[in-house]
């Protein structure tokens, strides 16, 4: 109880701990990282500041950039007009070389280029591309003062970007000319002050990044030196995308997720751009660790001396009397029933002790209680109970001779039963009544068991039903041969007329299409009954009766319907020759074992069959079919069998008109 106490109140203690130094490491990041965000937001409006002052240089650089190059192009068109008609490819790239500048291109009155420093772009027409269609109005204007500057083109030849200026030719002839030059020159006029500067020379701390990004392209406009140009927002997969997430954070600084890194975001609007500071997350908070590492020893120390303080103190007033109460239970839960608890202190634990004594006492008189009741049901009833959690078996005193056992084997036999029930019990949640059971003992006794279980406890009541069982034996018994004699023929021990026709109807119902009757009778029986009497006549259906049971198998269905007439069902499939062969042996062996009775009074047996087809349908169709076919056996001479394949079943006794062409008059007067 002590080691458990003690490891509960660490547990508390530890938890506590690890909560406080959480919050205060929470709290810590938290200041931090809104230090660290008012940091970014002066940055952020200290560039701001710069760029607006640097604006102004930059509009007077692209002013003399435009000045440098309009003269340079209005030179080359004087040259061109006045010391050259003729000019070369070859020629043209050197003039672009000594201007410094990409390429130059003549275009005729046409507006196609008929002369070029690049041969990609000779025959071009300004005409047929949407991209050069606004130098048309120079092409085709008159006035040779007349100039046109495009600062963001893309090349004629191969598509990448150029600055382009077109004059008009010395002469003032339709046409132009016009020169390209990298956008690399017009940065050196303006390096100093352009927003790639600034960004780059901003004097920033290690973990801090900051770039600019165009609104319309999400183009990288200019980064820190501490970032790459690839730049990721969170999971996207394009700068577009990515420029839509960080608009969101304009006036709104939080948290972001860049190439994959935790990032605090301040970000602001500049004309077409956006400028975004990061600070790196992890960073900011690794610069307080110590801080935190110092504040946590501190805070465990504490915890230590309050652990120490507690258990003192509970060691004291509750630790010790717990023990006793709980030494105790784990005496009476191993069957001391006689265990009494005692605590030394008047605490709230000296009242669990008066109410666990109580309790004890009436667990004490329980089995007492159990046998009382169970007197007042009767000798023939007793019970018992199994308390789980308390590992406590109570029964009535008349159970151990009820099932013939000692005591101690009734015990074993409660809890085996229980051990089995187990893993129902684990799931009980309400009380279950189980499937009952009845138990023989050693002499014979029958008992029926009726078990209950419930979440905590297993219990049963039993009763003595030898009585009962042995009126109930005799019961079935008795009904048993009712039955028997309600189904067979009293004389010859094969099934009667009602019997045999109840199993074939409910044969055919059960869908079963194969088998064959045979429908006997024995000639002149009458003979026997009137020269020797009625009971030589009962024995010869008795022995008759005995030819079929030896003579047809168990499976095959036996029945006296009537008098001197017999039935055989065999409920299967037969080839014909197979059926007859087994007739001829079997009227062999009627002719055998009844020798006397043929030679004395002319016995003989007439067989007719019919097998089973889509027209019979019940016992008394298939009754008729063989009844029609034992006809034709008499009418041919008796002591033979016939086999009515057509299942005929017409028994009249003349055959006059009734139809031309049948089958049956064939049979009976055709031979």
């Amino acid at each position: 109880m002590r080691k458990l106490i003690s490891r509960y109140i660490i547990m508390i203690m530890a938890i506590s701990s690890l909560i406080l130094i959480g919050l205060f490491y929470v709290i810590n990041n938290s200041r931090k990282e809104i230090s660290e965000r008012k940091v970014l937001e002066g940055i952020t409006e200290q560039v701001i500041s710069i760029l607006k002052s640097n604006k102004e240089k930059d509009e007077e650089a692209r002013v003399l950039f435009q000045n440098d190059y309009l003269n340079r192009a209005e030179s080359l068109a004087y040259i061109i007009d006045k010391t050259m008609k003729e000019i070369s490819t070859k020629e043209l790239k050197e003039l672009a070389q000594k201007l410094e500048i990409e390429d130059i291109h003549i275009i005729d009155e046409n507006g196609i280029i008929e002369s070029s420093s690049d041969k990609n772009s000779l025959g071009i027409d300004f005409y047929k591309r949407k991209q050069l269609k606004e130098f048309i109005p120079l092409i085709e204007s008159d006035n040779k003062d007349e100039y046109y500057i495009k600062m963001m083109g893309y090349n004629i030849g191969n598509n990448s970007q150029m600055i382009y200026i077109g004059v008009k030719p010395e002469s003032g002839d339709k046409g132009m000319i016009q020169i390209t030059v990298d956008p690399s020159a017009l940065s050196n006029y303006n390096k100093a002050t352009n927003i790639e500067s600034a960004i780059s020379s901003m004097p920033i701390r290690d973990y801090v990044n900051i770039f600019v990004m165009d609104l319309e392209t999400g183009e990288i406009v200019a980064n820190s030196r501490n970032i790459g140009k690839y730049i990721k927002v969170e999971d996207t997969t394009n700068s577009k995308d990515g420029v839509e997430i960080l608009k969101k954070y304009v006036d709104h600084p939080g948290k972001i997720k860049v190439n994959d890194a935790d990032k605090l975001v301040v970000a602001e609007k500049f004309e077409s751009n956006i400028i975004v500071l990061l600070a790196d997350v992890q960073e900011i908070h690794r610069s307080s660790t110590t801080y935190i590492f110092m504040i946590s020893i501190i805070i465990l120390i504490l915890m230590m001396v309050i652990v120490c303080f507690l258990y003192k103190l509970m060691d004291s007033f509750i630790l010790k009397d717990i023990e006793s109460l709980v030494k105790g239970v784990n005496e009476f839960v191993g069957g001391n029933n006689e265990v009494r608890f005692h605590v030394k202190k008047r605490t709230e634990l000296y009242k669990m002790s008066e109410g666990l004594n109580k309790w004890a006492s009436v667990m004490e008189s329980k089995s007492e209680r159990l046998s009382k009741i169970v007197s007042m049901m009767g000798k023939n009833f007793a019970t018992y109970e199994y308390y789980t959690d308390l590992h406590q078996i109570f029964y009535s005193n008349n159970l151990p001779s009820m099932f013939e056992m000692s005591p101690e084997e009734c015990k074993q036999m409660i809890l085996d039963k229980f051990f089995d029930e187990s893993e129902r019990i684990k799931t009980c949640e309400i009380t279950q009544e189980l499937e009952g059971e009845i138990v023989v003992t050693k002499s014979g006794r029958y008992l029926k068991i009726q078990r209950m279980i419930s979440k905590d406890a297993f219990y049963a009541i039993i009763r003595d039903i030898s009585e009962e069982k042995k009126e109930q034996e005799k019961l079935f018994d008795e009904l048993n041969k009712a039955n028997e004699r309600a189904s067979k023929d009293i004389l010859t021990g094969l099934y009667n007329r009602s019997k045999v026709k109840e199993l074939i109807d409910t044969w055919m119902k059960e869908g079963n299409t194969k088998g064959v009757m045979l429908l006997m009778d024995l000639d002149n029986f009458k003979k026997v009954n009137d020269q020797k009497g009625h009971p030589e006549g009962d024995l010869l259906l008795k022995k008759f009766a005995n030819i079929l049971t030896v003579q047809f198998r168990s499976s095959d269905l036996k029945a006296r319907i009537g008098g001197d007439e017999f039935l055989v069902f065999m409920p299967n499939k037969i080839e014909t020759s197979i059926l007859e062969t087994k007739m001829r042996n079997f009227l062999d062996a009627c002719r055998k074992e009844l020798q006397s009775y043929y030679m004395e009074q002319k016995i003989s047996v007439s067989i007719g069959m019919a097998f089973m087809d889509e027209t019979t349908q019940s016992y008394e169709e298939l009754y008729h079919c063989a009844d029609a076919a034992m006809y034709v056996a008499k009418r041919h001479g008796k002591d033979r069998f016939y086999l009515n394949e057509d299942n005929i079943t017409c028994m009249k006794n003349e055959c006059i008109s009734c139809r031309e062409n049948c089958k049956r008059k064939k049979t009976l007067f055709v031979s």
